[in-house]
């Protein structure tokens, strides 16, 4: 792929995360409150203590880096049920110097918070390094269905997803389909273990998968990344330790 066919891509990817509304064309009351992939669930304890373990160490910072930061690096990364309190996750998006992090969910805080402020929150609530501060992620999050922004993201369009925190979900089959077409080699999946769907499950594709364990309590958090359809095989697991 040639520099201008990046660039190409890379614009209408930006444009599709700017111009997405910020609350999508469903009502509250037609919200299914009581089923599974609606429920607020508080997943992101493991992300708060990953960047807690990125500063305790150079070689936390290292592996860290390595399997998701720079994975994630200039990218955008998509919260799919990311909840009321989505800031561990766009922390982490904001350390990798992301494009764009972008939060989908019918409980999403609807604030409307000053983009400084918001990032001297992050900064100050994770300790993040001075230099965090010449990141430019756009962060935002959206009052809405995963289904709709899967179906209306466009092809190939170099998204990563983070997917956390929810056991059970009827549109494994949709999320399947879609995941296939937006992703392209090189983009990541990264889901934390407790009380979430088996990621497997959506996978169809070959794969690289990393297991960093024991973030938080039991915990981990795996990353699954997506390779060359030329590849038959998903490559072996690896598993990462970090120094404590």
């Amino acid at each position: 792929m040639n520099n201008s066919q990046h660039t190409t891509m890379d614009d209408n990817t930006m444009q599709f995360i700017k111009s997405y509304p910020k609350k999508w064309y469903i009502q509250p009351e037609n919200v299914q409150w009581n089923s599974n992939q609606h429920l607020d669930v508080l997943y992101s304890s493991a992300y708060r203590q990953l960047l807690k373990l990125y500063h305790t160490s150079d070689e936390n910072a290292k592996l860290i880096k390595e399997h998701i930061l720079d994975k994630i690096e200039n990218k955008v990364l998509v919260d799919l049920w990311c909840g009321n309190y989505n800031a561990n996750v766009s922390a982490l998006a904001y350390q990798s110097n992301a494009k764009a992090y972008i939060g989908i969910d019918v409980n999403v805080d609807m604030t409307e918070y000053d983009d400084k402020i918001l990032k001297w929150y992050l900064i100050e609530q994770y300790k993040l390094s001075e230099h965090i501060r010449l990141h430019s992620t756009m962060i935002r999050t959206v009052f809405d269905n995963f289904e709709n922004f899967l179906k209306k993201a466009p092809d190939k369009a170099w998204h990563n997803f983070t997917i956390n925190g929810l056991e059970l979900t009827n549109s494994k089959n949709s999320m399947r389909e879609h995941l296939e077409r937006i992703m392209i080699p090189g983009n990541i999946i990264l889901a934390n273990t407790t009380e979430n769907i088996d990621i497997s499950d959506i996978i169809v594709w070959p794969h690289k998968h990393t297991k960093i364990q024991r973030i938080y309590g039991f915990d981990s958090l795996h990353v699954y990344e997506k390779l060359d359809g030329k590849i038959k095989k998903t490559q072996e697991e690896i598993i990462v330790t970090l120094e404590r």
